[in-house]
């Protein structure tokens, strides 16, 4: 029985770990995108002062 509780707590902070690094990647993510909508906005501004 503990072996079965052992390995419930391995599995466990096996999945905690890999939602700690998905985590970590969505925050990436949304930070690059909002870097790409201030790239977008600064280079509209600038087109349209061009235009």
């Amino acid at each position: 029985m503990s072996s079965i509780f052992g390995a419930i707590r391995a599995s466990t902070a096996e999945q905690a770990t890999g939602l700690r690094e998905v985590d970590q990647i969505t925050q990436q993510n949304a930070a690059m995108v909002e870097q790409a909508n201030a790239s977008c906005q600064a280079l509209t501004a600038e087109a349209e002062q061009i235009a």
